[in-house]
């Protein structure tokens, strides 16, 4: 198990300077994160905190903030974004979700109900970008809220149950730990190595 600080959410001056020349550009929002988010991947802050990475929504925030966009086209770009967001988060998941459903034995993995039941992403989706059936698993609405809290036993089951159906999963992805000093609580979820600054 690894242990990681918390995420640093603060704004660099190097991240201003990406965002303005970007926009001045006129590059879209989308390509503005991508490019800030290359960037910041590659930065651990003094203190060995993670950068957080930036949507395309937190850029347009920042655009406003920074007095180069108004609020109204802000939420023009959120009309727009969600649509896509919307149509680009359903593209294969009918597929995907029955792939899911037949190895799981169309139940909870967890408590076995077999009604009511949802597609969870074990890696988050806001990570991924993706819906694959070997990053997702069966559950009931109950235990989808409690993973998605980040509960500690319902993310070590999971975990284990992936490792079950697919024996390289450990070498791929990691079981992580995060406490948050704000709010005084642990949070457990499952990343992929790939997606973590430095880790391989």
């Amino acid at each position: 198990m690894a242990e990681f600080k918390t995420w640093s959410t603060f704004w660099y001056q190097e991240d201003y300077e990406i965002v303005e020349k970007g926009y001045k550009n006129k590059n879209t929002f989308e390509d503005i994160a991508k490019q800030l988010n290359e960037n910041r991947k590659s930065k651990i802050t003094e203190r060995g905190q993670i950068c957080a990475l930036r949507s395309p929504g937190a850029v347009a925030h920042r655009l406003r903030i920074m007095g180069l966009i108004s609020s109204e086209e802000v939420e023009e770009f959120y009309k727009t974004h969600r649509k896509k967001k919307a149509q680009k988060r359903s593209k294969g998941l009918d597929k995907e979700r029955k792939l899911a459903f037949n190895r799981d034995g169309n139940k909870c993995v967890i408590c076995g109900v077999e009604e009511n039941l949802e597609f969870a992403h074990v890696v988050a989706y806001k990570d991924t970008r993706t819906n694959n059936h070997k990053e997702a698993i069966t559950l009931c609405k109950k235990h989808h809220k409690m993973f998605d809290k980040k509960d500690k036993d319902t993310t070590v089951f999971i975990f284990q149950k992936m490792k079950e159906y697919y024996p390289e999963f450990e070498n791929d992805y990691l079981f992580k730990y995060q406490y948050f000093k704000k709010y005084n609580m642990d949070k457990w979820c499952i990343v992929r190595k790939d997606m973590i600054p430095g880790k391989k």
